[in-house]
């Protein structure tokens, strides 16, 4: 037993006990990799068992499975050859067997990580509904001097920003970057903390508000405002659609195929405004850049920003769903680094009790 008398254990006898140091700062990336895809799994099955409890009525589709499957496109696909050619070529950044290992560990969990998160959209307004629309709506007004988000943004950076390209930048350039975004980090990023951190906060982004924060405050975004409220205050953005169908037919075709798979209870991609993952998603590389770069890397926010103005032009969401996905995701990569500096710290040995 302890005897007081003898005092503490003496120096020796403490450095013969092992001592176990969690080092973020010296993490594997392939580590990371594996640790992500099974992450992944882990979230799919947690997602189809929430279905598959909570989910009555909803029905697998092969829209479902082509929508997963989306993220093969040819941009993203084009992207991901890019980085790997690029990190060839350039004699600084030398291609291993095992970054590429881990990119494509990294490109699967994609697959299973996107259609957890489509899969778990379906379950957001089986609570209660899509009951925040009108709060959020309200919340524009106020932000916006009594005017829509939409009248604001069209009247200040329409005359600026073509139609056309908020469209292309919307959806397939956005797609491919966000995405791709993982296997970035993988390829491009020596400091593994740096990835691990920033893979988590891409992962948090997804979960946290693109499922959890999306069900606590249901709602279905402007352009499907009539549809959960039976109000006409959005009724103009259908006509502005319509009178611009050159350009907007494509989005129009989306929202309605949203829509009639959220009413068929069909696994698709799902119907959901507050917070805006589009936003979300385009912050964090900014964040990434930023963190990397410093004050070099700001030119890249018109990325998120002009994401946030494709959210609002083509009706899918209020503004507010990016100004707090914009400053959600600042305060989690700011809570994200801090315990990162903090995260690596040597166990401490007990005295040995005899």
């Amino acid at each position: 037993m302890w005897n007081a008398g003898e005092g503490l254990v003496n120096k020796r006898t403490i450095a013969a006990v092992p001592r176990f140091k969690f080092d973020l700062k010296n993490v594997d990336i392939g580590r990371i990799a594996r640790i992500y895809f099974a992450f992944s799994v882990v979230f799919f099955v947690t997602q189809m068992s929430a279905i598959y409890i909570f989910g009555d009525g909803i029905k697998f589709s092969l829209t479902f499975i082509s929508s997963v499957s989306s993220l093969f496109n040819a941009g993203t696909m084009g992207i991901v050859l890019v980085l790997i050619v690029v990190q060839a070529l350039f004699k600084t950044l030398q291609l291993k067997a095992s970054t590429l290992l881990a990119a494509g560990y990294l490109l699967c969990a994609q697959v299973i990580f996107f259609s957890a998160f489509h899969a778990g959209k379906l379950l957001i307004p089986i609570p209660a509904g899509f009951w925040a629309d009108p709060l959020f709506h309200q919340i524009d007004l106020f932000l916006h001097g009594g005017r829509t988000a939409f009248a604001v943004y069209s009247q200040y950076l329409s005359p600026v920003i073509p139609d056309r390209l908020v469209v292309i930048y919307y959806f397939p350039v956005w797609v491919s970057i966000a995405y791709a975004f993982p296997i970035f980090v993988v390829v491009f990023e020596h400091d593994h903390q740096r990835s691990l951190r920033f893979l988590i906060l891409y992962a948090v982004a997804w979960i946290l508000l693109g499922n959890i924060l999306a069900l606590a405050f249901a709602s279905a975004g402007p352009i499907y405002f009539n549809h959960v409220t039976g109000l006409a205050d959005f009724n103009f953005l259908i006509d502005f659609q319509q009178s611009h169908a050159s350009v907007f037919g494509p989005v129009t075709d989306l929202q309605e195929r949203l829509w009639r798979q959220h009413v068929e209870g069909v696994l698709g991609t799902g119907v959901s405004a507050f917070p805006s993952l589009h936003v979300a998603a385009a912050t964090v590389p900014f964040l990434y850049f930023f963190d990397k770069w410093r004050w070099w890397a700001l030119p890249l926010v018109l990325h998120p920003l002009l994401v946030q103005y494709g959210s609002v032009r083509t009706g899918f969401h209020y503004a507010v769903d990016g100004y707090f996905s914009i400053l959600a995701m600042v305060l989690l990569h700011v809570a994200l680094k801090r315990a990162f500096r903090l995260g690596s710290i040597p166990a401490v040995a007990a005295p040995a009790l005899t």
